[in-house]
């Protein structure tokens, strides 16, 4: 006790700590010690490593009611990120192809997108060396202690910062053949898990590891249980003896008959089958001849122990007596008794090896068994075996066929069954109800019936049928027609139809399942109008709130503006911009783009907006603008939408200083007039998160000639399926290469690059802003 309580992990905590968060980490081993006062430091890692408990305590429950893959990731997924507190959490699992991706297949938190950027690979490559890589790689746990400085997290830094992530820990999920996954961690904070936790994290990975090992080996056995009941149902018959007992209704009379015949055939004068009684765990006896009943039944427990014994080795448990005249033996004086003067008896092996009862005879006579009789007898036993055990299968069928028929009946969709003529052999009411497909009735009775059609209102052939098209091999799943009747009217069902195939593949029939969908393709129609309406409004606000009549100069600075919609979204996006005089020669320059998508987005921008135009018009500076707009939309979050990107600079058009704050949002570029291009500094958090969030005010001195490029991530992240991303490359390379260009050109073939990189069609809305200061441009015309 001694030297395990010398092992005990220590950990102190405050002496006013939770009682329930003390007893779970002494619960899990770990030996605490209460400080005299209470300490920032301690408590926060006693916090940590409680939360930590607690989500590795509900992820062991949520293992032991799992049954389905997906649904047991995305729960310990939520489990971390609620009870540790972390920013996001994913599952991700190895790939074997030659990229050796890591697909994401779980996650929660907040992700917003996230997932979709990162093209992780466990190839010693550079995004592969990362610490979701490393971890799948290696079979260890990896850390990135601090996102904002550590080279290896390169490739995501900007996507993760951009979200809010500070570091990460990634824990390898391993099974007999190796690693197959990860699961990986986003926190906040950088360096935020302590030795304990990262003990306690692993444990919970090790435990996901065995809770979806032990779901797929659920999956494999059920799926074993499976074609070994089809294997059972396609079994041959193995003998003559056997296809007399499977042609019998009668298991019983046929080894009664098996009996006598045998008896008849050794000129035995008695012959015995046991077969065993699962409940009483004996023997019964089950057939006889040679004796009369009575005495017959004397004899049950005889065999017993050639039974027990087992099947595995049958020489060694068969009981063979050449001479039992003279033995002491209990059993034998019975045997004796009844003018037995040599028995043998031979144990019946079932369908899984295990024994189902016994065979024997005996005879009157001392005569010494043949090694032929006792061949024979083997021989018997076996095929004996083999047909009860048939018998025993087929009665097992018998009674799953009635538990089905029983099962469809109680279904409240409808269900047919048909043969390969297409004739209907089993339906229930719903299915009766609904196309009057009565047993019997054919396909195409059925068809001309319901007078099927298309949503369209064509009719449909009986060719294009979901049961027709099972019948030829194919299944088809969710297929929608209008069924007529006079007594109910038109109603739209949905048909789901896979053949049933038979030895060698061949089709038998087919087996339908429909279900009446009026209500809910009503349902789907006013959802769609209603979504119409949306969009609608959502898109006429959005065109309102970005500017129309921007000048193409203020004061000697020349400004070039485009924004583009992606037109092939769903939804209305949030990017936006604006453009404003402030007096005294300074123009403000706002740029930014809204988390989601739709009526609510456009609203957002519209907050976003006019908050930053008030707010500047009373004091410029673009931190104290920054700030004071963040409070108010973090006020305003009360649905999804929330987070929002944004640049805004204030330009004095005589001097040539820009002063500006950024919020998370893509980092500018000055283009200088001789050509140098640099990146401005970055910014804080995003707006609408954290209420307290403080913004620093930076500025840069402009010269004649000099340009300014911001854009939001419609342009850095388009991207055709298959390409990598445009990025800030792209931008550069642009304007290095057209650095002549007008601001007005320049924006305007920018976005057209951009287009063109992402195969014609931007995925995400995008804007661009181009500012030039001293280039003189002609006056009063405005951008479209």
């Amino acid at each position: 006790m001694g030297v395990e309580a010398k092992k005990k992990r220590v950990i102190v905590v405050a002496k006013d700590a939770d009682a329930e968060a003390v007893r779970l980490l002494t619960d899990a081993g770990y030996a605490v010690e209460r400080a005299g006062e209470a300490n920032a430091e301690t408590e926060g890692r006693f916090q940590a490593l409680f939360r930590t408990l607690k989500a590795h305590n509900n992820s062991t429950r949520a293992m032991m009611r799992a049954v389905d893959e997906s649904e047991y990731l995305e729960e310990v997924c939520r489990i971390v990120v609620e009870d540790c507190g972390h920013a996001m959490v994913w599952v991700g699992y190895a790939e074997n192809d030659d990229y050796k991706l890591v697909r994401p297949v779980a996650y929660s938190g907040f992700e917003e997108g996230y997932l979709e950027t990162l093209r992780i690979t466990w190839a010693d490559t550079e995004r592969g060396c990362g610490p979701t890589g490393t971890a799948v790689r290696t079979g260890k746990p990896s850390m990135c202690r601090n996102m904002l400085t550590d080279p290896q997290f390169e490739p995501w830094r900007e996507q993760a910062l951009k979200r809010g992530y500070a570091s990460s820990i990634v824990l390898p999920l391993t099974a007999d053949d190796g690693v197959f996954g990860a699961i990986t961690i986003y926190s906040r904070d950088p360096d935020p898990f302590s030795e304990e936790e990262v003990a306690l994290l692993s444990s919970l990975a090790d435990d996901l590891s065995y809770g979806i090992g032990a779901i797929r080996l659920s999956a494999e056995r059920a799926e074993a249980e499976e074609a070994l009941r089809e294997s059972a149902q396609r079994l041959s018959l193995l003998s003559d003896t056997a296809s007399q007992l499977l042609a019998t209704g009668d298991p019983q009379g046929a080894v009664q008959a098996l009996c006598e015949n045998v008896m008849a055939h050794l000129d035995c004068h008695v012959f015995f089958n046991y077969l065993c009684d699962d409940e009483r765990q004996c023997l019964r006896l089950n057939a006889y001849a040679g004796i009369p009943e009575s005495t017959g039944r004397e004899i049950e427990w005889l065999d017993y122990g050639a039974a027990v014994c087992g099947c595995a080795a049958r020489d060694a448990c068969r009981i063979v007596a050449e001479d039992i005249s003279n033995t002491p033996d209990p059993r034998t004086e019975l045997v004796r008794s009844f003018g037995i003067q040599a028995y043998a008896c031979h144990p019946l092996a079932g369908h899984h090896g295990d024994v189902i009862g016994t065979l024997s005879f005996g005879t009157r006579s001392r005569i010494r068994f043949s090694d032929d009789d006792l061949a024979l007898i083997q021989t018997v036993a076996d095929q004996v075996a083999t047909a009860m055990e048939r018998i025993r299968l087929h009665q097992e069928a018998e009674r799953r066929a009635a538990e089905l028929v029983s099962f469809i009946t109680s279904m409240s969709d409808g269900v047919l069954l048909l043969d390969s003529d297409g004739s209907v052999v089993l339906s229930n009411e719903v299915a009766i109800d609904i196309l009057g497909a009565n047993p019997g009735t054919t396909l195409r009775d059925r068809v001309r019936h319901s007078r099927a059609s298309r949503l369209d209102g064509s009719p449909m052939p009986i060719e294009k049928t979901s049961s027709y098209m099972a019948l030829q091999g194919t299944p088809v799943t969710d297929e929608l027609c209008v069924i007529s009747s006079p007594e109910r009217g038109d109603r739209v069902v949905s048909f789901s139809s896979s053949p049933v195939r038979g030895p060698g593949g061949r089709v038998l029939g087919a087996a339908t399942v429909l279900r009446d969908v009026t209500d809910q393709v009503e349902f789907e129609r006013q959802k769609d109008e209603l979504y119409a309406r949306e969009h609608h409004i959502a898109e006429m606000l959005q065109q309102a709130l970005i500017p129309p009549d921007v000048p193409k100069e203020f004061g000697g600075l020349a400004i070039g503006v485009r924004y583009q919609a992606a037109l092939n979204e769903a939804e209305v996006g949030g990017d936006f911009y604006d453009v404003f005089e402030l007096g005294g020669g300074n123009v403000g320059v706002l740029i930014g783009d809204v988390a989601g998508k739709g009526l609510r987005a456009a609203m957002r921008v519209a907050a976003a907006r006019y908050s930053v135009r008030s707010y500047a018009f009373i004091d410029p500076r673009p931190s104290h603008v920054m700030i004071l707009a963040n409070e108010a939309l973090c006020k305003d979050s009360q649905d999804e939408v929330n987070m929002l990107t944004a640049f805004f600079a204030v330009v004095d058009t005589a001097t040539g200083r820009m002063t500006y704050a950024t919020a998370g949002h893509e980092p500018a570029l000055v283009c200088s007039a001789s050509g140098a291009i640099r990146e401005l500094e970055t910014g804080e958090m995003p707006l609408g998160i954290f209420e307290s969030t403080v913004y620093i005010e930076h500025c840069v001195d402009l010269a004649p000639g000099d340009s300014v490029v911001i854009v939001t991530d419609g342009i850095t992240e388009a991207r055709a399926p298959g390409t990598i991303l445009f990025k800030k490359k792209g931008i550069i390379e642009y304007l290095s290469n057209n650095m002549a260009s007008s601001p007005d050109e320049t924006a305007g073939g920018l976005l057209a690059m951009a287009t063109a990189h992402a195969g014609g069609q931007l995925q995400d809305d995008a804007a661009v802003v181009v500012l030039r200061l001293g280039c003189e441009q002609p006056k009063g015309s405005t951008h479209g």
